[in-house]
This record gives C-alpha cells, sequence and structure tokens, in this order.
C-alpha cells in the first residue's frame, strides 16, 4: 500500500533550507516551491551570498537549522 504522501506531509513538522550565491538572488523563492510543492514550512532557513563550493557545514543558516534537528 502506497503512502499519502500529502497525508504524511500534513503531520510532519517541514524545515527547509535555501542558499544562494549573490546578495542579489533571494531564497525566497526556493521557499515558495517547497510550498507550491504543497509542503508547509514550518522553519526556514536560509543562506544568502554563500557559494556553493562552501561546504555545508561551513554556512551559518545550515549550521543553525541541522543544530535546531539535532536537538529536538
Amino acid at each position: 500500500m502506497a503512502i499519502d504522501q500529502r497525508m504524511t506531509q500534513s503531520r510532519m513538522t517541514v524545515f527547509g533550507y535555501g542558499r544562494v550565491s549573490t546578495r542579489e538572488q533571494q531564497s525566497e523563492n526556493q521557499r515558495l516551491e517547497l510550498e507550491r510543492a504543497g509542503y508547509d514550512v514550518a522553519y526556514w532557513y536560509a543562506d544568502e551570498g554563500v557559494a556553493g563550493k562552501v561546504s555545508a557545514a561551513q554556512r551559518p543558516q545550515f549550521a543553525t537549522l541541522r543544530g535546531q534537528i539535532l536537538d529536538g
């Protein structure tokens, strides 16, 4: 039996993360895409002006997101 993905999503807290390389770009578009896909993003973290070559562990908001998930 297949699990209804939307039903599962409504029972879980959704954490989202976005990253853009330049200050001219906005991570808000990435959050909006998650919402358009049916996710209710409860916690949003974004690193703006951070190059993709920077590892996730070195991105400030990713580290905050990771800490939030591990703590709770």
